[in-house]
């Protein structure tokens, strides 16, 4: 789950699986990462992400 959806540079990704996070990256329309997050633990319930460093738009978020 992603919230809030709009948001003001500030979302939180709640993993709600029994499967772990490796990577969250955000990329933006062009294609380019604006956003990088390697999960170095052995276990991932949440992430808050801070971003406002980023233009106003829209956005992909891949998790894997």
């Amino acid at each position: 789950m992603i919230y809030p959806n709009p948001n003001n540079g500030i979302l939180q990704i709640i993993n709600k699986t029994s499967q772990n996070i490796a990577e969250i990256n955000i990329i933006n329309a062009l294609g380019k990462i604006v956003y990088n997050f390697k999960n170095d633990k052995n276990y991932y319930t949440s992430q808050k992400i801070t971003i406002n460093d980023v233009s106003t738009g829209v956005y992909f978020v891949k998790v894997r």
